[in-house]
């Protein structure tokens, strides 16, 4: 839940790195090897440089993957969570859960769903889990 908190403050840290010195990674490097500003190749620099800006928080979230040895194949969005059990058990969890989350930023946030396993949970569900869910079942009594 907190892989995206860290890639947006990873992304607010690259940001302000690069802004304040004036010196972006392509950039930086070209400097480096002595291109000059006036040289028509600082254009494709810019252009290089606009590109990590713009996926910068996939960029973060790879790097971040990899340094946990994760999988770099899992999804990249918002988390879900199926709760499948008694109807009151089932209900009262997904409320509980939602308003614990209701609170958390949209970035650290996820999806609650519920239903009753020997019912209904198949039919309204099973089309709406995705790679990364997390499905919490009950066992049935008796």
């Amino acid at each position: 839940v907190l892989e995206n908190v860290k890639a947006y403050i990873m992304s607010f840290v690259y940001i302000m790195t690069t802004v304040i010195s004036g010196y972006p990674v392509f950039y930086a490097i070209a400097h480096a090897a002595g291109l000059s500003d006036s040289s028509d190749w600082i254009y494709l620099i810019r252009t290089l440089d606009s590109a990590v800006y713009f996926w910068l928080p996939q960029i973060n979230i790879v790097i971040l993957r990899l340094w946990q040895g994760r999988s770099l194949l899992h999804r990249m969005g918002t988390r879900t969570v199926v709760i499948g059990d008694i109807p009151y058990v089932a209900q009262a969890a997904e409320a509980f859960l939602s308003k614990i989350f209701a609170v958390s930023y949209s970035i650290a946030g996820l999806n609650v769903l519920s239903g009753n396993p020997s019912d209904h949970f198949v039919h309204r569900h099973t089309h709406r889990v995705v790679r990364g869910s997390l499905i919490i079942c009950g066992r049935p009594d008796g």
